[in-house]
C-alpha cells in the first residue's frame, strides 16, 4: 500500500465524512501518487533508501542501479502475484495478466524513478524530471482506465 493511499485512509478514519485532506493536494502530486500505485511500495522503499545511500556519481553507475531495481521490481511482482493471486484464488494467475501486470509496474517504476535525484534518464537530458512530470501527469488518469479495461489489479494494493 503507497504512502498516499494509508494517509488518505488515516485522514478519513480521522473525520468522519470528511475530505480527506490528500484530495486537496496538487495535481502532480495526485498523479505521482497514482502511478506509483502501479508497482510495489517495497521497491519505491528500497530504490529510495538505496539510491540515498549510495548516490551514483556516474551514468554506467546511474543505469546499472536503475538495472538492478527493474529486476528486483519484477522479482517483487512475481512474488506478490504468485501468491497474494493464489491465496485469494487457489489458482495461478494466467499468463496474460501477469504479462499485464509487469508492463504496469515496470512503466510506472521507469516513469516515477526519472523524476528522482540521481536518475539515469538525467544521462539523457536535463530536463528528464520535468518530462517525467509531465508522462505522469498524462499517464496517470489513463492506468486505472486500462487496468480496469484488462481487468488487472495489482496485488500489493
Amino acid at each position: 500500500m503507497s504512502v498516499s493511499v494509508m494517509t488518505e485512509r488515516a485522514l478519513s478514519a480521522a473525520a468522519p465524512g470528511a475530505q480527506p485532506a490528500v484530495a486537496a493536494a496538487p495535481s502532480a502530486v495526485n498523479a505521482i501518487a497514482a502511478v506509483a500505485a502501479y508497482f510495489p511500495t517495497e521497491t519505491m522503499g528500497a530504490y529510495l533508501a538505496v539510491l540515498a545511500l549510495i548516490q551514483p556519481d556516474t551514468a554506467g553507475a546511474r543505469w546499472l542501479f536503475f538495472s538492478v531495481f527493474l529486476v528486483f521490481t519484477t522479482v517483487v511482482v512475481l512474488y506478490y502475484a504468485a501468491n497474494k493471486h493464489h491465496t485469494v484464488t487457489g489458482a495461478r494467475i494466467d499468463r496474460r495478466s501477469l504479462a499485464w501486470l509487469l508492463v504496469f509496474a515496470l512503466g510506472s517504476f521507469a516513469i516515477w524513478s526519472a523524476t528522482t535525484p540521481w536518475s539515469p534518464f538525467r544521462d539523457i537530458s536535463s530536463d528528464a524530471p520535468r518530462y517525467a512530470g509531465a508522462i505522469t501527469i498524462i499517464v496517470s488518469p489513463l492506468l486505472p482506465m486500462a487496468a480496469q479495461v484488462l481487468h488487472i489489479t495489482p496485488p500489493w494494493r
